[in-house]
């Protein structure tokens, strides 16, 4: 005879295991039929302006000022799954975190980087110190570069970072470059060059953006949910090199959009 005990326990242990599988499956935000289905169109666009300062204070140095300004967004029309998974890793090691579902390997992962289109512009008002006497100045930094040019190739990210927070990044973009990806730019800019560069734009988040994010229940109810991050930082002269003298005022800014389908 087969001892109850041991059934009972097995009994017990299948159970445990069917309940896991159903608590992965609805993690993972699969359909009750098990086919992946988009909840929402996800835009993004964004904004990063930088008023910089610079003086070069040298015979010949630079001296004035400047704005360097990028615009982007994502360039074709991008869907989403959008849950929050109380399984899935939160910020510092925690747990729970809100999902932009997308296909991947037969399951569900998060939105890879977008392919973006946008515009960077670059002022640069800067001037020159005069001359030592008897000496005359080489031509100072060309402005051929200045004004606005279209983004190359950049892209970008918006992902969950927790129940209350999304995070936003813009890559492959250098403000000193043409185009932000080509070759370096004929024009002055400020000591920023990059959308993560955490010196400029804070430590918060690793450099990425933080969007403070929707409820649960409006997510649920809403047909259209908006959300808008941004953040401001002025850095003084401490970065500049040779004694000049230099300030950048960063803002970013980002608005993300969910439209239920």
């Amino acid at each position: 005879m087969i001892d109850a005990m041991p059934r009972a326990r097995m009994a017990v242990a299948l159970l445990l295991v069917c309940a896991g599988a159903t608590l992965t499956a609805l993690s993972a935000g699969a359909s009750p039929t098990g086919r992946f289905r988009y909840s929402h169109v996800v835009t993004v666009s964004g904004q990063y302006v930088d008023h910089w300062t610079m003086d070069e204070p040298y015979a010949c140095g630079r001296v004035g000022d400047g704005t360097v300004t990028v615009k982007w967004r994502f360039a074709k029309v991008t869907k989403v799954k959008l849950f929050y998974d109380k399984f899935a890793g939160g910020p510092n090691g925690t747990y729970g975190s809100w999902v932009l579902g997308s296909p991947a390997g037969g399951g569900v992962g998060h939105l890879p980087f977008q392919p973006g289109s946008g515009t960077i512009t670059l002022v640069d008002n800067t001037t020159q110190h005069p001359p030592d006497p008897g000496d005359t100045c080489e031509e100072a930094t060309p402005k051929s570069d200045c004004g606005t040019a279209a983004l190359g190739l950049p892209i970008v990210e918006v992902s969950g970072h927790g129940k209350r927070l999304l995070v936003a990044d813009l890559a492959r973009v250098d403000f000193d470059r043409r185009g932000g990806n080509g070759r370096p730019a004929k024009c002055s800019i400020g000591q920023a060059t990059t959308f993560r560069d955490t010196f400029y734009s804070g430590r918060a988040n690793e450099g990425l953006l933080g969007i403070p994010m929707a409820s649960i229940a409006a997510v649920a109810h809403r047909r259209v949910v908006r959300v808008v991050g941004s953040s401001h930082k002025r850095s003084g002269t401490s970065d500049c090199a040779r004694g000049d003298v230099c300030t950048d005022d960063v803002t970013r800014k980002v608005t993300v959009t969910f439209s239920k389908l």
